[in-house]
This record gives C-alpha cells, structure tokens and sequence, in this order.
C-alpha cells in the first residue's frame, strides 16, 4: 500500500509539473476522464490531488475489506457498491453543458458548410466549438436550405474575398487563423438571413 501511494504522489508530481498552468486553463472534457469526475464529484474541471486521494482511499478501504473473513463476498459486496455509484454518477444529472465560443462571429443558428479540401486539423478546430448544428463537409458550390455559414480554404496570396467565387449575394468573409492554418468562414448577413 505504502508502495502505491508514494508512486501515486511521485506521478501526480512529475504530472503537475509537466502539465504546469494547462490543468487549469485548457478546456477540461468530462467525457475523456469518467473516472476523474466520478472520483472528485465535479464533471467541469480536473482536482488532481482530490483525485488521487479519493484513488488511495479506495485502495486502503478494499485492502481493509481483504482482510475480513468472507473477503471474496465482502470485496465484491465493496466493488458492486463503488461500481454501482460511479454508474449512478455516469448516468445521473449532469450540470448544462458550457458552450465553447464559436469559432466564426456569423449566425449559432442555421446550418454549416465546410469544403471538403479543408485541412484536416481546421476540421476538428471547427467540430467542438460548432455545437449548434452539425457540419456538412462537402463541396462548397451551393448553398442548402438553412445554411448561414460555409467555411472555405484560404490559399496564401489570395485575399479573403476571393477565396468563394461562387458565393450567393449578400455573404461576406471573416478571416480564421490558428497558427499557420487559415480559413474564411463565409456567413449570410442580418438583412439576407431575414429574407
């Protein structure tokens, strides 16, 4: 026991230390740490130390149990009852989602487009952040029922302008960069969108 709480302690340190600031300021995603969530009882954030203590508690509390008579009986009474809480907290309420801020200023109501030749890492910038509708990669020629933003590659040297020749009138561009990526995200105006 005392083996695994100090490698316990000596990889939350090498993680805090490594991780530094990002624990607290990236974007935490419940659904990639189930176990995290159920162990601290907060799906909106990572309590690393919180964690590992609930983590050493239950391994202490199941070295406990193993020594009761009946320990096969009593260990899996002790895991059926852990294992039934953390169903309960998986399935349970959760707390309303928190919106990421989109990616492109244009309407979070109609549908998207995006051009299939698109960088496959503008791609899945544009899926989290787009939780109102879901994306339709295809090809940008025309524009379906519904749809108030379509999300183009920016070629370098072209302007932004020129980057959708077959655009509808009344769509205007807004230039997206991470880094070297770069995309226009063309979106419907307030007076075309009423229309």
């Amino acid at each position: 026991m005392l083996g695994s709480v100090v490698l316990l302690c000596g990889t939350g340190v090498w993680v805090a230390t490594y991780a530094g600031d990002r624990l607290r300021s990236h974007a935490f995603i419940a659904f990639d740490f189930p176990e995290t969530s159920f162990l601290t009882g907060d799906r909106t954030a990572l309590h690393l130390a919180a964690a590992s203590t609930a983590a050493a508690g239950l391994l202490a509390a199941f070295l406990l149990l193993a020594r009761l008579p009946r320990r096969g009986l009593v260990l899996a009474a002790g895991l059926a009852a852990v294992n039934t809480a953390a169903l309960a907290f998986a399935m349970g309420p959760a707390p309303e989602r928190v919106r990421p801020v989109p990616p492109v200023s244009g309407p979070t109501t109609g549908g998207m487009i995006a051009d299939a030749s698109l960088d496959w890492r503008v791609k899945t910038m544009l899926l989290y952040p787009v939780w109102w509708t879901r994306i339709e990669f295809t090809g940008v020629r025309s524009v379906p029922p519904g749809v108030c933003t379509a999300v183009v590659p920016w070629p370098g040297g072209t302007p932004a302008a020129a980057t959708w020749p077959a655009r509808p009138a009344g769509w205007v561009p807004e230039q997206g960069r991470a880094g070297a990526l770069r995309w226009v995200a063309w979106t419907t105006l307030p007076a075309a969108r009423s229309a």
